[in-house]
């Protein structure tokens, strides 16, 4: 559950990470927001650190299996 959890986070903080590259910061597909509150690289930096951590847990449990 864990690894599974991991792979998702970090497939999601690489669309944000793309996202962001492709429309800015703070923009949406249809038009630029400038009330945006988070940029998307801040939410691709949550969902890196909460994929990372899964991850490692996944990977300690198999090593432990």
């Amino acid at each position: 559950m864990s690894g599974t959890m991991g792979a998702v986070s970090l497939v999601l903080a690489l669309a944000y990470l793309i996202d962001s590259i492709v429309l800015g910061g703070t923009g949406t597909f249809f038009s630029a927001k400038k009330t945006r509150k988070v940029s998307r690289v801040e939410d691709a930096k949550r969902f890196g650190a909460i994929g990372v951590q899964n991850v490692l847990a996944a990977l300690i449990y198999v090593a432990a299996g």
